[in-house]
């Protein structure tokens, strides 16, 4: 019995982990990065391949910045992100873009934004 609950347990955990990298629009390589771990290793957690260990579920919530246990529920991501407004696909592009950059970079970006005039130089 402990068996089928494992494997149902490896298969909601690789569920709810790729979920969350999608909403955070990284990419697997992106995500491995910040949270420590192989590429493979994340690939096999979120194929259902393998029972990750309760450490590696720790850093792969701070870096999907949740917490453990928001990986473990049952309650579907998909209906707490219901309130949020959608992004466009060219916002989502954006935002993939912007993630991607240095903070050098994104600091830069801000900058030329300010001033063009398209945003102002406030924190607001």
């Amino acid at each position: 019995m402990a068996r089928r609950e494992d494997g149902a347990l490896v298969k909601f955990l690789a569920r709810k982990v790729r979920e969350r990298r999608e909403a955070e629009l990284m990419t697997q390589e992106q995500l491995a990065e910040k949270a420590g771990i192989r590429v493979q290793t994340l690939s096999r957690i979120e194929n259902g391949k393998t029972q990750a260990s309760i450490a590696v579920v720790k850093q792969l919530a701070r870096a999907l910045g949740c917490t453990a246990g928001a990986l473990l529920e049952e309650q579907d991501l998909a209906s707490k992100m219901s309130s949020q407004p959608t992004l466009s696909g060219r916002e989502r592009e954006l935002l993939a873009v912007w993630r991607g950059l240095t903070p050098r970079s994104q600091l830069a970006a801000i900058e030329l934004l300010v001033e063009l005039g398209v945003m102002s130089g406030s924190d607001s």
